[in-house]
């Protein structure tokens, strides 16, 4: 299953798990957000190439600052970016410089701690990282005048602290087009900067099974790109609303080129048989996961079963707990409403925006979560 977050730092980081080691929170670990791929601009992590490969090499945040360098305040050592085109070699730390010298107010406004020079670290070594895997990349191609205007970007978007959705496919639009590959959808890749849609953010490298129980990687259309599919539509995966802009989706095993998503909110599911959009089972009908079901309903045991409600107990391990836009509190295991940004809460899944800091849920959206430190 594939939990998507719609927030906004879920974009243009080329080929950067935005999940970052020594910048971040590491408190919210219930919840994936959709960071990152490979290509040049922040992935859409999902089941994808991004969150996945970078929230798998992060690691938590020390919250000793002791020896980590000067907090806050910390002067760029960074070469200063070209007002027209960044070589490829400048490109790494330009991009460091851009977030990790501008999140500061960000950080402090809502609370957190704010590590100029591990940020940078982390960011300069994930993109060097990537530029390294390019030229063992064959077909992939570096745009100059795209990485300049990309960090450019990047500092405007840094100091909104809370950017909406047009400020992230803003830089999207032109973070993806630093990295560009010429792979197409179907053929074998090993980073989704290799894929020519990853330009648009279209297409990522994914994992997938073969008959014999191996795996094999292969560039596809990225979750959730598609638009919501009718009935007969051709499909690779159903999606439902947990709650907000908080989705997950599943995907059938065989993939193929989708015409659309098929959504539970629309009565319909993705057919694994068919690769077709078709009605989603009913209260008691058999299932194989959540999205097989209406959205009234859950899969429990390979059958489709009613969602508790506000007030009704419920199983607090459960992916999917209560009806949309509820959780199951921990404690009383009961569903209760979702908490808005500024309520108490003791865990990210209470609160709207799936963040909570220094028991407070923070609103949706926040880039702090990201590149600032826990206090």
């Amino acid at each position: 299953m594939i939990l998507r977050r719609k927030l906004a730092l879920a974009v243009a980081l080329a080929a950067m798990p935005i999940a970052l080691a020594s910048c971040e929170s590491a408190s919210d670990s219930s919840t994936s957000s959709s960071p990152a791929a490979d290509t040049g601009a922040p992935d859409t992590g999902q089941a994808e190439d991004g969150a996945t490969e970078a929230e798998s090499d992060a690691s938590q945040a020390d919250g000793d600052l002791s020896d980590a360098g000067e907090v806050d305040g910390a002067k760029s050592d960074a070469p200063p970016a070209d007002a027209g085109e960044l070589s490829q070699a400048d490109y790494p730390a330009a991009i460091a410089s851009a977030i990790c010298d501008n999140i500061g107010a960000c950080c402090t406004a809502h609370g957190y701690l704010n590590n100029v020079q591990m940020c940078r670290d982390q960011i300069q070594g994930t993109y060097q990282d990537l530029m390294d895997a390019m030229a063992n990349s064959a077909g992939v191609t570096y745009d100059a005048k795209a990485a300049a205007d990309c960090v450019e970007q990047y500092k405007a978007y840094v100091l909104k602290c809370i950017p909406d959705p047009s400020d992230t496919d803003a830089l999207n639009a032109v973070c993806n087009k630093v990295v560009v590959g010429t792979t197409q959808n179907g053929q074998a890749c090993t980073h989704s900067f290799e894929c020519a849609g990853s330009a648009t953010g279209d297409s990522v490298c994914n994992d997938e099974s073969d008959a014999d129980g191996g795996s094999y990687r292969q560039c596809e259309q990225a979750s959730g790109t598609l638009p919501h599919g009718s009935a007969g539509a051709t499909c690779s995966e159903s999606c439902r609303v947990m709650t907000g802009s908080h989705t997950t989706c599943d995907r059938v095993d065989d993939y193929v080129e989708a015409q659309a998503t098929c959504w539970v909110e629309d009565g319909l599911r993705c057919d694994a048989a068919t690769h077709t959009c078709v009605a989603v089972q009913a209260v008691g009908a058999d299932c194989n996961t959540d999205t097989d079901c209406q959205a009234s309903a859950y899969c429990a045991t390979n059958v489709c079963a009613v969602l508790p409600t506000d007030n009704q107990p419920c199983d607090p391990d459960l992916p999917i707990q209560c009806t949309s836009n509820s959780h199951c509190d921990s404690t009383s295991t009961v569903c209760a409403p979702d908490k808005k940004a500024g309520d108490a809460c003791s865990e990210p899944l209470e609160c709207e925006s799936w963040q909570c800091h220094a028991g407070t849920c923070q609103p949706e959206g926040l880039i702090a979560t990201y590149f600032c430190i826990e206090s």
